[in-house]
């Protein structure tokens, strides 16, 4: 699978090819200048850094850099000696646990790329393989009964007469491809007094509008599009500042004992006119803290250890039910005026953004630790030798 054009031979580095304990991240990588680019490329960098700073070898590689028939790949690491970080590509074997951080969809299931993963779920420990569909997550959360009183009603959307009649129980609708993420192609839908008010994101990133005078137009219009799985979801009152819906992520990730801990919580509030709060489209982090001195929430103590609850209830059913290896999840909560929570998303590769404004730096550095320590942990379980205790 390796491109013959991007080969260059070398010796293996010192330190680096010890397939023992090398961490494999996966990704799509693109370089400019012999640097990582791209969105994605400050946080892959910030992978080598963090596992050159606490003596954890590190690799990143493309899936198009791996040469099955002789078991290695084509990597990059850092340079030793370098006072400034500086990319090396050399050909090492394949490690024995790979942290899968490739975030596109279209990339990942690429037909070239099958045979790979493939021969990765046999030969290594691969976590955090692909995408979850959000039908499959809405079906896994309901079997546990504690987490129903915490679940938007969600239906997989069928036909135009379904679709009439959870509108006429729910004023405010989300219609979402199961296969979606960043919140493109994401349908919110508002009753009025003729008809249906409808927003739909774009996949270049424009917001459309459009009216309807009854659901069966809003189904016709957009009927191609649901020849595709969606789902349909109860639109929820959420807590707003300035008319700004605001929502809470936390970063879920596995520590070095394979044990599920929250490294980062924070709220995220919707930029003017957005109805998805992603920060890609514009959103704002903010403090949990700052939303009760503001009167948002009434006790951000309490909060916070409802979250920690059902996020173990989330983190515990879906690597369950999903019966895959997973080391970090990304979970979006919804927070009602009165304080109720409710489970809006799973996300089984939360981006995470290599600086921070807001934030504390430990606890950022602290998620990009956390998933090298982890897969030194499913090292030591393969019977290899590897983590600090």
């Amino acid at each position: 699978m390796a491109s013959p054009s991007r080969r260059v031979r070398k010796p293996y580095l010192t330190g680096v090819d010890n397939r023992e304990s090398t961490v494999g991240v996966m990704a799509h990588v693109r370089l400019v200048d012999g640097q990582f680019s791209g969105r994605q490329g400050p946080a892959l960098m910030k992978y080598l850094e963090i596992g050159r700073k606490h003596d954890i070898a590190v690799c990143v590689f493309d899936p198009a850099d791996v040469d099955l028939k002789r078991h290695v790949l084509e990597g990059y690491v850092l340079q030793r000696g370098s006072e400034t970080p500086q990319l090396i590509r050399r050909e090492m074997p394949i490690p024995p646990v790979i942290y899968d951080q490739i975030l596109s969809r279209r990339y990942e299931q690429l037909r070239a790329f099958r045979p790979l993963r493939a021969y990765l779920q046999k030969n290594a420990k691969l976590f955090n393989s692909g995408y979850f569909d959000k039908w499959d997550v809405d079906q896994w959360l309901k079997k546990r009964t504690a987490l129903l009183p915490f679940l938007p009603e969600t239906d997989l959307l069928r036909d135009a007469e379904q679709l009439r009649a959870f509108l006429m129980k729910h004023p405010v609708a989300f219609i979402k491809p199961t296969a979606g993420s960043l919140g493109i192609g994401i349908l919110r839908v508002v009753q009025r007094d003729r008809g249906y008010f409808a927003q739909l994101r774009k996949r270049s990133g424009a917001l459309s509008e459009e009216t309807f005078k009854n659901a069966e137009d809003l189904f016709l219009r957009h009927q191609k599009r649901f020849l595709r799985p969606h789902i349909i979801q109860q639109g929820l009152t959420l807590i707003q500042d300035d008319g700004c819906p605001i929502d809470l992520r936390v970063v879920a990730q596995k520590n070095r004992l394979g044990i599920w801990c929250i490294t980062k919580q924070y709220a995220r509030k919707a930029a003017s006119g957005e109805f998805v709060s992603n920060l890609t489209t514009g959103g704002e982090a903010q403090r949990i803290a700052d939303l009760e001195r503001s009167g948002l929430i009434q006790n951000a103590v309490m909060l916070r250890e409802t979250i920690k609850a059902l996020t173990m209830e989330v983190c515990t059913c879906i690597e369950k039910e999903s019966r895959s290896l997973i080391g970090e999840l990304g979970l979006d909560f919804g927070v009602a005026p009165d304080g109720h929570l409710y489970v809006i998303e799973v996300n089984s590769k939360p981006f995470k953004s290599p600086v921070t404004e807001l934030g504390s730096e430990k606890l950022l550095d602290l998620s990009f630790l956390r998933p090298l320590r982890f897969a030194q942990w499913l090292c030591v379980k393969r019977g290899q030798k590897g983590v600090p205790r």
